[in-house]
């Protein structure tokens, strides 16, 4: 991790402006990853980082994130009760916005060798965290073995195919209790 941390006290500026680099970072490693909830993201990733707080809450501040990863696993998603299977990804790529209590997700996309995953949106930052409202919208392509191997979950996403393949789901709720919608 390299970076730049600037504090004023005084002056007319931020309070703490953070700017930081990230180069083989393992999130599963992370003693965050556990208050995120079970699903764990395994490989490296890097990326950039800024974030400037005006007072001590870094949920009233504005920042940016950028993560890339090459290769790694997906495991301990669960959806409505279905606990998928491990997947591994070829491609991690995301671009996420902190703005005055709202983190939008301009792009998230993770991709496998049979499946990819698109994300844009906004989780609206409430304290505690897992009672922040979410809206989401998802874009899901699978092929057609790994349907087969996610059952009923599988079925779901074949049903509601786009004509690129895609299935959208628009998730609401809380990241506590999230609530997908085909």
């Amino acid at each position: 991790v390299l970076g730049a941390v600037e504090w004023e006290h005084n002056g007319k500026g931020p309070l703490l402006g953070i700017n930081v680099a990230l180069q083989d970072i393992r999130p599963a490693a992370h003693p965050l990853a556990t208050k995120l909830g079970n699903a764990l993201v395994e490989g490296k990733l890097a990326g950039n980082i800024t974030l400037q707080l005006s007072n001590g809450r870094w949920q009233d501040g504005n920042g940016h994130l950028m993560i890339q990863g090459k290769g790694g696993n997906l495991s301990g998603v669960d959806i409505g009760g279905f606990q998928l299977p491990s997947l591994t990804y070829e491609q991690l790529a995301a671009e996420l916005t902190l703005q005055q209590r709202h983190v939008v997700v301009q792009d998230f996309q993770m991709r496998g060798r049979d499946w990819q995953v698109d994300v844009q949106g906004k989780v609206s930052l409430n304290e505690p965290l897992r009672q922040s409202p979410i809206d989401l919208t998802l874009r899901v392509r699978t092929s057609e073995a790994l349907e087969q191997q996610l059952g009923f979950v599988g079925m779901f996403l074949k049903q509601g195919r786009d004509r690129q393949v895609f299935t959208s789901l628009k998730i609401s709720g809380t990241l506590e209790h999230p609530n997908p919608v085909l």
